[in-house]
């Protein structure tokens, strides 16, 4: 996982891949309050973006998530939201798997580290990291967010510098 807040800075500053700059500058670039919740179409099927208006849901019973293709980029543009994180699935198998929608589901683990995401931070999630997202911090309340999926072909190219 990389976390980062967007505003005031430029994305090659980070020295991330081209592809993770690229992804970062379409965060700060696209007038995100502008669209409507859903699927919209960036690039392809190499980098799309799920722009989701929700509320956030109590840690207990929350399921965790992995991916096998594509990387998340989670973008909080309104509210607060924690996002519970681990490394691996720590050799526990899903209780779902949906190779389709790119997303396999696992009970909550024992053990995660918690992110407190604030309006402007970014967090990316690579394929095989488990994450819980849409959590409350305190009590649920409503959010707004962008998750740009970034195919993980484009994480494997060579920098263009």
């Amino acid at each position: 996982m990389i976390v980062g807040q967007l505003a005031g800075r430029q994305p090659e500053l980070y020295r991330l891949p081209a592809a993770l700059e690229e992804a970062l500058r379409e965060l700060l670039t696209r007038d995100w309050d502008s669209l409507a919740p859903g699927q919209h179409a960036l690039n392809g099927e190499e980098l799309f973006a799920v722009v989701l208006d929700s509320r956030t849901r109590p840690a207990e019973g929350a399921l965790a998530e992995n991916h096998f293709d594509y990387a998340d980029i989670h973008y909080l543009l309104e509210g607060t939201e924690r996002i519970g994180w681990t490394s691996s699935s720590g050799g526990r198998s899903p209780v779902s798997v949906n190779r389709s929608e790119d997303v396999e589901l696992y009970e909550p683990p024992a053990a995660e580290s918690g992110l407190l995401m604030l309006p402007g931070m970014y967090a990316i999630v690579f394929p095989g990291e488990l994450h819980r997202p849409g959590l409350c911090a305190d009590e649920p309340e409503p959010f707004r967010k962008v998750v740009l999926k970034l195919h993980r072909s484009a994480l494997s190219r060579e920098s263009t510098e």
